[in-house]
């Protein structure tokens, strides 16, 4: 008896140790998101533009894109505040357009976005003065089940359109 339990006492710390050398400290310290978000505005012509939202995905992840049939809490979505100066024009492009699937807890249709997908939304400026707008993206990331809200701003300043994270 008094030898079996430093042997449990060894197997567990030998196991335990094996099971963490898979992970580099860095995986193990460092808080890593399932995907990438960028930001970015392009000028078209005259006071029109492009908002940009390019979403890089980590393997096995996903999310319910913002076109999915369906009532479904946490589908990808921008929203910007109420403001005079900016006015969306026509609708989300989504790009590549995913694949309707039947979802596996309801067997109803949805489109999960499981690829590196870019979205695009027209907009005008109505003012040449300087402003700030703020704006969220959200969306539920799966398999973790957390609701990601990542807020921006876009700026116009001295005429300069920008926009940035501000989480």
């Amino acid at each position: 008896m008094n030898t079996l339990i430093p042997c449990i006492i060894m197997l567990f710390h030998m196991n335990f140790t094996t099971y963490f050398e898979q992970f580099s400290r860095e995986e193990i310290f460092q808080k890593k998101e399932p995907y990438d978000l960028q930001l970015h505005v392009k000028h078209l012509k005259d006071n029109t533009y492009h908002l940009i939202v390019t979403m890089e995905l980590a393997e096995k992840t996903h999310y319910v894109s913002p076109h999915s049939k369906g009532d479904y809490i946490g589908r990808f979505y921008i929203d910007v505040e109420e403001n005079t100066q900016l006015k969306a024009k026509g609708t989300l492009l989504e790009n590549p357009t995913p694949k309707e699937t039947s979802d596996p807890w309801t067997g109803n249709p949805v489109s999960f976005v499981r690829e590196n997908t870019s979205y695009q939304q027209q907009f005008i400026v109505t003012d040449t003065n300087d402003f700030t707008i703020n704006g969220v993206i959200g969306f539920v990331i799966e398999p973790r089940c957390t609701m990601e809200n990542v807020k921006f701003s876009i700026v116009n300043k001295s005429g300069k359109l920008s926009i940035q994270k501000t989480n």
